[in-house]
């Protein structure tokens, strides 16, 4: 049981080809190549040149070009914890009863470690550091390096570290973040 093929609508019978003329097809394919190799010549231009590594006995005379592209910057090292820092500066300074008050959020610390002669803060960014050591508050008792501020305020008796104690460890502390 098969079906019978159903007729074409009226002024679709088959017939004589009509088609596309022969010039327009030619014409348009080159117009299209046109614009292929417009794209292409485009792209091109706008990437960097090619060099070629010149052997180590290249002539004077031979010209190498060099990139547009900036350098590639080594990514930066991770930075320690408070926490591995005051270990660190314990070994040489006194250095007793640390704890961590973190989080400190509201100031912009990502990270605070108090012991009972100094308070080490570290903070998201150097702007963070900044701002807070050069508070009113802490002016006279912070040292800043880098993200991080060593806070001697609020210290009494044997806890205050003298000026010349809190150089060094200062000292000490830009050598570790080497």
């Amino acid at each position: 049981m098969h079906a019978a093929p159903i007729p074409p609508p009226p002024g679709l019978e088959p017939g004589p080809r009509r088609g596309v003329p022969l010039g327009c097809l030619i014409g348009g394919g080159i117009g299209g190549l046109l614009l292929v190799i417009v794209v292409i010549a485009a792209a091109v231009a706008g990437m960097p040149p090619k060099t070629k590594e010149q052997p180590a006995a290249a002539s004077s005379s031979s010209r190498t070009r060099h990139s547009t592209l900036a350098p590639v910057k080594p990514a930066p090292r991770a930075q320690p914890s408070a926490q591995q820092l005051a270990a660190r500066l314990a070994r040489k300074y006194r250095l007793p009863n640390p704890r961590s008050n973190t989080p400190m959020a509201d100031i912009g610390s990502d990270e605070l470690l108090t012991t009972d002669r100094v308070s080490i803060y570290r903070f998201r960014t150097v702007g963070h550091a900044r701002r807070f050591a050069a508070a009113a508050f802490a002016r006279a008792d912070a040292i800043r390096v880098g993200r991080f501020v060593l806070n001697f305020a609020g210290r009494r008796g044997a806890d205050i570290v003298p000026a010349a104690e809190r150089a060094r460890m200062a000292a000490d502390l830009r050598r570790l973040l080497r």
